[in-house]
């Protein structure tokens, strides 16, 4: 698999996440109320970043301290939100689903800034309800 624009191949990402990277879940995922997303498995104390979105689209590329690293999140209604990861890996954020959003697909993905990388979890797409 590469990047569109760069060639960059993402197969390694990709084998790394399966082997343990952070993984986002989800939460009250209905249109016009909050829902909370939560990242968890990253490094303790690291920065991260949440993108999602409730507009299907390709993946775009963004900035990260080491580089810039491909996301599955389309670049189409994108929302990001920084987040500190507790002493055990984890954070959550709550975040306003809009009204118009029921039967929508839902993407959200998140970047973890570890001490040696950058880690990306598979993205989690649901339907809005």
């Amino acid at each position: 698999v590469r990047e569109p624009s760069s060639g960059t191949s993402r197969i390694e990402s990709l084998v790394r996440l399966q082997l343990g990277g952070p993984k986002v879940e989800l939460a009250g995922l209905t249109a016009g109320q909050q829902a909370t997303v939560t990242v968890r498995g990253g490094e303790a104390l690291a920065p991260a970043h949440l993108a999602w979105s409730v507009r299907p689209g390709p993946g775009q590329r963004v900035a990260s301290p080491f580089g810039p690293v491909w996301i599955e999140v389309g670049p189409i209604g994108l929302n990001r939100a920084s987040v500190s990861l507790d002493a055990a890996g984890q954070a959550s954020l709550t975040i306003q689903v809009p009204p118009a959003a029921a039967g929508l697909p839902f993407t959200v993905q998140s970047l973890v800034f570890e001490s040696q990388q950058v880690s990306i979890s598979p993205p989690l797409v649901r339907v809005v309800q």
